[in-house]
């Protein structure tokens, strides 16, 4: 009985010891999915930054009614509430999972965040496109 508590001891502190050490690695996840029929841009709902990491996540799914391509462009930013200035627009026509993408100024744990998005004006379908996924600023 000993070394299984003793085990579970062990567990518990690895896990500790984890999540305060991989900080990005356990930052929170949001998800999301659009739809944009023209190149009207488009948010998420903000979140509060979980970690200090001056990088945030992206992951594009490419499964289900997803349909983005290299003549269907997929732009987006992370935009900060308050004193926005802290990344440049970023445009995707290949799929990515955990995607790290720099800040362009100083971002905070608790900041309050949100991602925009919209279909990029290079894009030469007139397909609507659809794209879910996930971020964790």
């Amino acid at each position: 009985m000993k070394t299984a508590k003793k085990g579970k001891i062990l567990v518990a502190l690895t896990c500790a010891f984890l999540m305060t050490a991989s900080g990005s690695a356990l930052a929170a996840n949001h998800g999301f999915t659009f739809k944009f029929t023209d190149l009207t841009n488009k948010t998420t709902s903000s979140y509060a930054k979980s970690d200090n990491s001056q990088v945030w996540y992206l992951s594009l799914d490419n499964s289900g009614s997803n349909n983005m391509s290299s003549a269907n462009i997929f732009g987006c930013k992370m935009n900060r509430t308050s004193n926005n200035n802290v990344d440049i627009y970023h445009t995707f026509s290949n799929y990515v999972s955990g995607y790290g993408i720099s800040y362009q100024s100083k971002v905070y744990k608790n900041d309050n965040m949100y991602m925009g998005a919209k279909k990029d004006s290079a894009s030469t379908s007139t397909t609507a496109l659809t794209i879910s996924g996930r971020f964790a600023p």
